[in-house]
């Protein structure tokens, strides 16, 4: 998973996010969502073994859920002010 991380961090043209912190921020959100959502989410997994919960009725349940993190995620990426605030006002970012 890093090396894919990395592969991504040295994107060029339209698609490379501006600030590293806000490609790091971009990154943690989407291997969080690619840690619950089906069918090689590991996390979920995880959780439906140790809730005893079947994977059927789960899925339908987490659905709506991993759409509001998507969308979430799509801000995070394309509305730098909204994932860089926080850390600007803090001056953690350059």
């Amino acid at each position: 998973m890093q090396e894919s991380a990395q592969r991504l961090a040295r994107l060029e043209g339209d698609f490379a996010l501006p600030d590293p912190l806000q490609y790091g921020i971009v990154l943690i959100i989407a291997m969080g969502i690619g840690s619950f959502s089906p069918p090689v989410g590991v996390g979920l997994y995880a959780a439906c073994a140790i809730g005893e919960a079947k994977m059927e009725e789960t899925i339908s349940h987490i659905v709506p859920y991993l759409i509001v993190l998507v969308l979430g995620l799509l801000l995070a990426a394309f509305v730098p002010w909204f994932s860089l605030a926080l850390p600007n006002m803090l001056r953690l970012s350059h």
